[in-house]
C-alpha cells in the first residue's frame, strides 16, 4: 500500500502521451492525454498534430510525458530470455 501512495504523491495520475509515427511515407504526430483510475489508463482526449510546434500548448510542466516513436528509422534489438 505505502508503493502505491509513493508513486501516486511521485508521478500523479494525470499524463500525457506523444507518439511519432509514419504516415503514407510522412511523419505524423499523435498527442494524448491520460488520466489513470483503478490500475488502467484511461484516455482523457487525443489530438493528431502536423508538427511538434504545436506540442508547445498543449504540455504542462507538472504532467509527466511518454514518448513513442514508431518510424523505419527505429532499430530493433531482440535480447533471448535467460
Amino acid at each position: 500500500m505505502l508503493s502505491s501512495l509513493q508513486t501516486y504523491f511521485k508521478q500523479g495520475t494525470n499524463f500525457a502521451g506523444l507518439e511519432i509515427y509514419e504516415l503514407q511515407g510522412s511523419v505524423a504526430y499523435e498527442f494524448l492525454l491520460l488520466k489513470k483510475k483503478k490500475g488502467s489508463l484511461n484516455i482523457v482526449a487525443s489530438k493528431p498534430l502536423s508538427s511538434l510546434e504545436e506540442l508547445q500548448g498543449l504540455l504542462k510542466t507538472n504532467v509527466p510525458l511518454v514518448l513513442v516513436i514508431n518510424t523505419s528509422d527505429v532499430l530493433i534489438k531482440k535480447i533471448e530470455a535467460a
